[in-house]
């Protein structure tokens, strides 16, 4: 672990296009640290030969490279592996995600959502189910909750939810709660 070998930790979360933007510049606080660990997002693939302005060591986590040391999900596998669950179970498929696909101005543009979906997509067409609705949205609980809300109010019981992020689950989990359904 990092505190083992003594190793001093912070965060810099990449919260919208200014910080990148600062992030991107190579005098900034994290290239003068004794290494960087990137989680999620390459930032390495917006520099020139895909590599960082430093020569500290750089890891990405969820992130993959052919340049740098990496561990990475396979999330069109996931999304298989969901749609395989899914299809287990009665009554109507929704998919809820996020997806930036066609936002050529997001920030920091990462596959992971458009991996899970199409891997989503493609298990339930081999298995011969069909999505009742896609619904896509930003990565706000408030976006979710409100989805959930509508969905939960329009559909019949059982149902089975796709949510391509971890927040928008949550969103999900919460409303089914608040609205007294079996989850």
């Amino acid at each position: 672990t990092l505190m083992e070998g003594r190793f001093d930790a912070a965060l810099f979360p990449l919260l919208g296009r200014e910080r990148l933007e600062r992030y991107l510049e190579g005098h900034t606080l994290p290239y003068q640290a004794d290494g960087i660990i990137q989680v999620t997002y390459n930032l390495a693939a917006m520099f020139p030969d895909g590599r960082l302005p430093t020569e500290q060591p750089v890891v990405l986590v969820d992130g993959k490279s052919e340049v740098y040391d990496c561990t990475f999900v396979d999330n069109y596998r996931g999304g298989w592996l969901a749609a395989e669950c899914a299809a287990r179970f009665s009554g109507p498929i929704y998919l809820v995600s996020f997806d930036d696909e066609d936002d050529e101005d997001a920030p920091m543009r990462s596959l992971v959502f458009q991996q899970r979906i199409h891997g989503f997509r493609d298990g339930l067409a081999a298995l011969g189910k069909t999505l009742e609705e896609s619904v896509y949205c930003g990565l706000q609980l408030n976006e979710g909750r409100e989805i959930a809300r509508r969905i939960y109010s329009e559909s019949t019981v059982p149902l089975t939810v796709f949510c391509g992020a971890d927040i928008l689950g949550r969103a999900f989990l919460e409303q089914a709660v608040k609205d007294g359904l079996k989850v």
